[in-house]
C-alpha cells in the first residue's frame, strides 16, 4: 500500500474530493496527499511514512501511526478538519501534554466521538492520563480508550467531559478503580471489560442514575454485595460473564428495578437464592449457564412475569425444584442442556404455557413423566439429545404444536405404533444414533403428515421403510449407518423433491425392475446418496450399471444416484474399479447350463445376451465340446495348445467372438458365419484358406480381427490375404505389423508377391478397372446418398431402390404426428392436407382424432408409436413445454434405438429456445438430420423421410395413367396433372374427334370450337 501511494504521489493525483478552491489535499515538502472519491489520505513524512491520515472534512479523521515512542505534532500536515463526527487514533503514542494541541492544529471545533486504540507497545514507559488530555473537548459524547495497558488514570481524568454518554475502557489498566464517574452524570453506556478489577467499590456508580448498559465481563470479580450497584436505578442490561463470582448477596440486584437482561455465565456461582431476583420484575433474559455445581432454591425464578428466556446449561445441575417457575408464565426459551438431571418433576411446566423452545440435551434423563408437556400448548422445539431414554409413547409426547423433536443419542430400541400420534404437526424428527429396529408392519410416523425431515441414521434398520415415503411433505430422509441390504428404485418414486441418505449401509443390490415403464408427472428431483456401501458389480446390479450409462433417460431426468468414488465390492477382479467407470458390456455373471465344457467356465453377459465360455489357459489340445444352445457365444481359448482349426460343426455356428491368441494353430479352414471378433495373433499360421478369407470379406458382422505374431508365407499364396487386409484394414487390428517369415517385413509393403503371366494380366486388368469404377460410383453414392435418394424419389425414379423393408408391412399407420395442442392449426392446415390428400397420400394418426376414448393416454401413445412406420415430431417452443409431447418423443426415440432403424422424423417449426431442450433432444438434433418448415426442398425432404413402398408407388403410377384418358359423351377426355399448386382444379383435355395422325388443335374453354374434322383438345 505504501508503494502504491508513493507512485500516486510521484505521478501526481487528480483532485476528486473537494475539487473546489477549498481542496486541502495538496502535496508539500513534508507530506504527500492522495485524493480519492471518498476521502483524503495524507502520508507523513514523504521519506518514511510514520503517520497516515484518512479524513473527510467535516466528517471524520482516522490517524494510523507506525511504531514510535514519541508523539511529534510537527510531522502532521497543515489541514483544517472542522466539526467532526469521530476521531480515531490507532497505534499512536500519547502526547505528553494531552490532545489540546492536536485539536487546535487541525481546527477541530466540535467532536462527537473520540477513540484511542493500542497507543503504545507494552515495552514503553507508563503514561498517566489526566484531565488535561481532554481539555477543550467538552462536546464529546463518546470516548473509547481501548487496550491502554501501560497507562494509569487520574480520578478526575473525565472532568472536562460532562456531556459524555458512552465510555468504553475495554482492556485498559484500571486495576484500582476510583470514583471516576462523578463528572459524567449523563452516561448511558459504560463498558469496563478486561480491566482486571477484583471488586466493585461501594457506591462506585451512585452518580450514574441515567446509565442503561453496564459491561463488566472478563474481570476478576469474586463477590457482589448489596451495595455494588447503588444508584443504577435505570439500568437495563448488566453483563457480568467470565468473572470469578462465587457469591452474590441476596439483595445485590434489588437496587436495579428496571433491569431487563442479566448475564452471569462462566462464573463460579454455587447457589441462587429465592430472593436474588425478587425485585427485578422486568427481567426478560437471564444467563446463568456455565457455572459449576449450581444449585437452585425453590421459587428462585418465581413471579418473573416478563421473563422470556432463561439459560442454565453446562452448570452440573442435579435437581430442578418443581415450583421454580411459579407465577412465571411467559418463558418462551428454556435451556437446561449439559447438566446432570436424571428426572424432571411432573408439574415443572404446569404454568409454562408460552414455552416454545426447551433444550434438555446431554443430561441423564431415562424417562419422562406422563403428561409433563400437557400444558405446553405452544412448544415447538424439544431437544432431548444425548440422554438415557429407552421408550417413548403418545402420553409422553403430547405437545400438540411440536414442530421439531430431537431424540438422537438415546437408548431407544423400538418405536411404538402410536408414539407420535399426539405430535402430528412435527416438521423435523431426529431419531439418529439409537438402536431402533423399525418394524415394517406399521409406520409409526403415519400421523406426522407435515413431516419434512426424518433422521434415522445410526440405528439397526435392516429393511428400507417404504411406508415412510407415503408422507407427501417429506423432503429429507436420513437412513445412513444402518444395515439396509437392498432397495427397490420403483418404490422410491412415491414422492417428489426428496433427498435420501443411504450412506454407510450394507447395500449390495439395487432393484431397477419396472423403472423403464414409469413416467413422472410434475415431479422434482429425487437424490439418493449411496456412497460407502458394498455394491456388487454383477448381473444382479446390471440395472444400476445401465442407469449410470444412460439407459433410462426418463428416470435419469428426475432421479440422481450419488456414488462418488465408490468401488465394486464384488467380484474381486472389479474391486479396484469405480462403479461409475463401469459400462454394461463389462458385466457378466455365472451361467451353469447343461453342456458347459468340462474344463471351462460359463458366464452370461446381459449387455448383448451373450454366453461367454471361458477356457483361457487350460492347456487344451482339443476343441471343447459346447453342449448347450445359445444365439450368441463368446469362446475364449487364449493361451492353450490348439494346433488346428475347428471342424464344421453346429455347436460352433453361433460363436460371435472367438479368441485364439497364443495357441499353436498352423491353419485356419473354417470360422462361424456369425463371427464378429476373431483373434488369431500369436500362433503358427502361414496362410489362411481362400474360402475363409472370402467368407470374412463378405461377412456383414465381422468387426475386428488380429493376425500379428504369425510366420506368414509371403509368396503367391499370400495374394488373397494381402487383398483381404487391404480391403478390410479398418477391421484388421495392427495390420501394419503382419510380418513375412522370410524377411520379417510387413506383408502390406510387398508390391510383388509373385510374377503374373500376360494372360493373367489381360484377364485381371479389366476386372480391376471395373472394380475401380464400381468403387468410384460407390464412393460418390456414399457421399451424396441422401441427396441422390431425395432427388430420385421426387422424380419417381427407381422407387424400388428407396422403398421400405417388409418389416413394416403389418403396421396400421404410415405416420403418427406428435405435436403440442397449441400447434394444432399448423398441423391441420399445413401438414394433414398434403400428407393425406396429396399426390402420395399417407395414412396418418393424430391423437385428437384417432385415440380410442377411455383408453389410458400412455397406452394410446405407446400403441400409436409402435403401430406407425414413422413418428413425425413437430418440434416447437410449445412442444418443449408439453410433458406428453416429450413422452411421445422419448417413446419413438427408444423404439429407434431398440430396432436400429430410423423411426423418428423431426420438423423444426419456428425459432426454438435451445435452453429448454433436454439432453435427449439436444443429442438427437446434433446427431440426426431434421427438416425445417419454410426452407427449400421441405416437402421433397419430408416425403423422402416418410414411408414409401414399391406397391404404393406402382399403384400411384397405374392410377395416374388410368385417370389420364376418360370418355365423356363420346368424347375422349385426357385429365392432366396439376400445373400449379395441389389445391387448383386439374385441367381437362377433351379430344374431339378421336386423335388421328397426332394432329391436334387446342382451345381454351369458352372459345369457339374449331372445324369438326380437326381434333380438338380442351384444356
Amino acid at each position: 500500500m505504501r508503494h502504491l501511494a508513493a507512485l500516486l504521489i510521484l505521478f501526481g493525483n487528480t483532485p476528486i474530493l473537494g475539487s473546489s478552491p477549498t481542496n486541502q489535499c495538496k502535496n508539500n515538502d513534508l507530506c504527500g496527499c492522495i485524493n480519492s472519491p471518498y476521502e483524503y489520505e495524507f502520508q507523513c513524512p514523504k521519506s518514511n511514512f510514520s503517520v497516515v491520515i484518512h479524513t473527510k472534512p467535516e466528517t471524520f479523521m482516522r490517524v494510523e501511526c507506525y511504531p514510535s515512542d514519541h508523539f511529534d505534532l510537527e510531522i502532521y500536515p497543515n489541514y483544517t478538519a472542522g466539526n467532526l463526527e469521530y476521531l480515531d487514533m490507532n497505534n499512536c503514542p500519547l502526547p505528553d501534554e494531552g490532545f489540546q494541541p492536536f485539536i487546535h492544529k487541525f481546527g477541530i471545533n466540535k467532536l462527537n466521538k473520540f477513540e484511542i486504540e493500542d497507543p503504545l507497545p507494552d515495552s514503553l514507559s507508563e503514561v498517566a492520563i489526566t484531565k488535561d488530555f481532554f481539555r477543550d473537548m467538552s462536546s464529546l459524547q463518546y470516548l473509547g480508550i481501548i487496550n491502554l495497558r501501560n497507562t494509569t488514570f487520574d480520578e478526575d481524568f473525565l472532568q472536562y467531559l460532562p456531556n459524555l454518554t458512552t465510555l468504553d475502557l475495554n482492556g485498559s489498566n484500571l486495576k484500582e478503580i476510583g470514583y471516576i464517574f462523578k463528572h459524567t452524570p449523563q452516561l448511558l453506556e459504560l463498558y469496563l471489560p478486561r480491566i482486571s478489577i477484583k471488586e466493585i467499590p461501594d457506591e462506585l456508580f451512585k452518580n450514574l442514575t441515567q446509565l442503561q448498559r453496564l459491561h463488566l465481563w472478563q474481570n476478576q470479580l469474586t463477590v457482589l454485595t448489596n451495595d455494588s450497584f447503588i444508584g443504577l436505578k435505570n439500568l437495563r442490561s448488566l453483563e457480568l460473564s467470565s468473572n470469578k463470582i462465587a457469591s452474590i448477596e441476596p439483595y445485590a440486584f434489588s437496587k436495579l428495578p428496571m433491569l431487563i437482561n442479566i448475564s452471569l455465565r462462566r462464573n463460579n456461582l454455587g447457589h441462587v437464592s429465592s430472593d436474588l431476583f425478587r425485585n427485578n420484575s422486568h427481567l426478560k433474559k437471564i444467563h446463568i449457564n456455565n457455572n459449576s455445581n449450581l444449585t437452585l432454591a425453590d421459587k428462585c425464578f418465581a413471579n418473573l412475569k416478563d421473563l422470556t428466556e432463561l439459560y442454565m446449561g453446562h452448570s452440573k445441575l442435579h435437581i430442578i425444584p418443581e415450583n421454580i417457575f411459579d407465577g412465571t408464565t411467559n418463558i418462551a426459551i428454556l435451556d437446561l442442556q449439559n447438566n446432570l438431571l436424571e428426572e424432571l418433576p411432573v408439574g415443572i411446566f404446569k404454568e409454562s404455557k408460552k414455552l416454545k423452545k426447551l433444550n434438555l440435551s446431554s443430561n441423564r434423563i431415562s424417562s419422562l413423566p406422563e403428561g409433563i408437556f400437557s400444558s405446553t400448548d405452544l412448544l415447538e422445539e424439544l431437544n432431548l439429545e444425548d440422554n438415557l431414554l429407552s421408550t417413548i409413547n403418545e402420553n409422553t409426547l403430547n405437545a400438540k404444536n411440536l414442530k421439531k423433536l430431537v431424540l438422537n443419542n438415546n437408548r431407544l430400541s423400538t418405536v411404538t405404533y402410536s408414539a407420535f400420534d399426539n405430535v402430528n404437526r412435527l416438521i423435523s424428527l431426529d431419531l439418529s444414533n439409537n438402536t431402533i429396529e423399525l418394524n415394517t408392519n406399521y409406520n409409526p410416523f403415519s400421523h406426522c403428515t407435515y413431516l419434512e425431515e426424518l433422521n434415522l441414521s445410526g440405528n439397526q434398520i435392516t429393511t428400507f421403510p417404504y411406508d415412510v415415503l407415503n408422507m407427501v411433505h417429506l423432503e429429507s430422509l436420513n437412513l445412513s449407518k444402518n444395515r439396509i441390504q437392498d432397495i427397490k428404485v420403483l418404490h422410491l418414486m412415491a414422492l417428489s423433491r426428496l433427498n435420501i441418505d443411504l450412506t454407510y449401509n450394507i447395500i449390495s443390490y439395487i432393484d431397477f425392475d419396472g423403472i423403464s415403464f414409469l413416467y413422472p408427472e410434475n415431479r422434482s428431483l429425487i437424490v439418493v446418496d449411496l456412497e460407502h456401501n458394498v455394491l456388487t458389480c454383477d448381473c444382479l446390479n446390471f440395472g444400476l450399471i445401465q442407469y449410470l450409462d444412460g439407459a433410462f433417460p426418463i428416470t435419469s431426468s428426475y432421479l440422481t444416484m450419488k456414488l462418488g468414488d465408490s468401488h465394486c465390492a464384488e467380484p474381486q477382479s472389479f474391486q479396484h474399479i469405480r462403479i461409475t467407470d463401469l459400462k454394461p458390456r463389462h458385466i457378466s455373471c455365472p451361467y451353469l447350463p447343461k453342456g458347459c465344457p468340462e474344463d471351462c467356465e460359463c458366464f452370461r453377459r446381459p449387455f448383448d445376451e451373450t454366453v461367454v465360455v471361458e477356457c483361457a489357459g487350460r492347456n487344451l489340445k482339443e476343441w471343447p465340446v459346447i453342449g448347450f444352445e445359445a444365439d450368441r457365444i463368446e469362446l475364449n481359448l487364449i493361451n492353450n495348445m490348439l494346433d488346428h482349426s475347428p471342424n464344421v460343426s453346429a455347436q460352433y455356428n453361433n460363436i460371435t467372438n472367438l479368441f485364439l491368441s497364443n495357441n499353436r494353430l498352423e491353419e485356419m479352414e473354417w470360422v462361424s458365419p456369425k463371427i464378429q471378433v476373431l483373434k488369431l495373433d500369436g500362433n503358427s499360421l502361414t496362410h489362411i484358406k481362400s474360402s475363409v478369407l472370402k467368407q470374412l470379406s463378405n461377412s456383414s458382422t465381422l468387426r475386428n480381427i488380429t493376425l500379428t505374431n504369425n510366420p506368414w508365407d509371403c509368396g503367391c499364396i499370400a495374394f488373397d490375404l494381402q487383398n483381404f487386409i487391404r480391403a478390410n484394414s479398418h477391421k484388421v487390428n495392427g495390420w501394419t505389423n503382419v510380418l513375412c517369415k522370410e524377411d520379417n517385413k510387413p506383408l502390406m509393403d510387398k508390391k510383388v508377391l509373385c510374377t503374373p503371366s500376360v494372360l493373367i494380366l489381360q484377364i485381371t486388368l479389366p476386372i480391376v478397372l471395373f472394380i475401380l469404377f464400381i468403387v468410384a460410383l460407390t464412393a460418390i453414392y456414399a457421399f451424396f446418398k441422401q441427396e441422390i435418394k431425395i432427388w430420385m424419389y421426387a422424380n419417381n425414379l427407381c422407387l424400388w431402390f428407396v422403398t421400405e423393408e417388409e418389416l413394416d408391412k403389418d403396421k396400421e399407420y404410415d405416420i403418427f404426428i406428435c405435436y403440442s395442442h397449441k400447434d394444432e392449426d399448423f398441423v391441420m392446415q399445413n401438414l394433414l392436407p398434403v400428407l393425406e390428400d396429396g399426390p402420395n397420400p399417407f395414412k396418418v394418426c393424430i391423437h385428437v382424432r384417432d385415440f380410442l376414448p377411455g383408453e389410458f393416454i400412455l397406452t394410446s401413445v405407446n400403441n400409436s408409436v409402435l403401430n406407425s412406420k414413422r413418428t413425425l415430431v413437430v418440434l416447437s417452443n410449445n412442444f418443449l413445454e408439453s410433458s406428453w409431447g416429450k413422452l411421445e418423443f422419448r417413446t419413438a426415440h427408444t423404439q429407434t434405438i431398440e430396432e436400429g432403424r430410423t423411426r423418428l422424423v423431426v420438423i423444426k417449426y419456428g425459432n426454438l429456445n435451445e435452453e429448454k431442450l433436454d439432453d435427449d433432444l439436444k443429442m438427437y438434433l446434433k446427431t440426426n438430420t431434421y427438416v425445417e418448415w419454410g426452407k427449400p426442398w421441405f416437402w421433397n425432404k419430408l416425403r423422402y423421410a416418410l414411408p414409401h413402398t414399391r406397391a404404393k408407388e406402382t399403384q400411384k403410377l397405374d392410377q395416374k395413367h388410368a385417370n389420364m384418358m376418360l370418355k365423356i359423351d363420346d368424347k375422349f377426355v385426357l385429365a392432366l396433372p396439376p400445373l400449379t399448386q395441389p389445391e387448383s382444379t386439374p385441367p381437362v383435355m377433351v379430344v374431339d374427334p378421336p386423335i388421328k395422325n397426332h394432329q391436334l388443335s387446342f382451345r381454351k374453354a369458352g372459345v369457339e370450337t374449331p372445324p369438326a374434322e380437326a381434333p380438338t383438345i380442351i384444356v
